[in-house]
């Protein structure tokens, strides 16, 4: 009998050594989406992703990512952060009262990610007085196309 039989290896840590992988290719990513505008931040996949799975280390890498996401393209500070919680436990929940389909939902919610993010960041700068966020609708467009294909193919 070992002395400390409670420092057993867990076969269940290899999944950090996946999440570690797949962590850094989201951020790598996002790196990339800074470099080409085109390509888009997976902003509401993320969205999904953060919903679906409801593990606490998918959590915190959304909020990593966000605070990331924000800083890079010039977003008020923590912004992603409330939108994130609303989003998550407030609005998908209500949809999903409503939808039954679970891609249905996924689609849904990685389609109005950017909108609705883009609305809240609008109401805090009617809030603050300050002149409103312009946004090219042609990429948003392109960014929620493509990530609702996303969304899609993740359930």
């Amino acid at each position: 009998m070992q002395a400390f039989s409670y420092l057993q290896r867990n076969i269940s840590d290899k999944n950090y050594i996946k999440l570690t992988f797949i962590g850094a290719f989201f951020i790598v990513y996002l790196a990339l989406t800074t470099l080409n505008p085109y390509m888009p931040p997976l902003f509401g996949v993320l969205m999904v992703i953060a919903y679906s799975v409801n593990k606490r280390e998918i959590i915190w890498f959304a909020l990593l990512y966000l605070l990331i996401f924000e800083m890079d393209r010039g977003y008020y500070l923590f912004s992603s952060w409330l939108f994130m919680f609303i989003y998550i436990y407030y609005v998908i929940p209500f949809v999903s009262n409503f939808l039954d389909c679970k891609r249905c939902i996924a689609a849904l919610a990685a389609f109005c990610a950017y909108p609705a993010y883009f609305l809240l960041l609008n109401t805090i700068d009617a809030f603050f007085l300050k002149d409103t966020l312009s946004v090219s609708l042609a990429l948003l467009f392109v960014y929620m196309f493509f990530e609702t294909l996303l969304a899609l193919s993740l359930e």
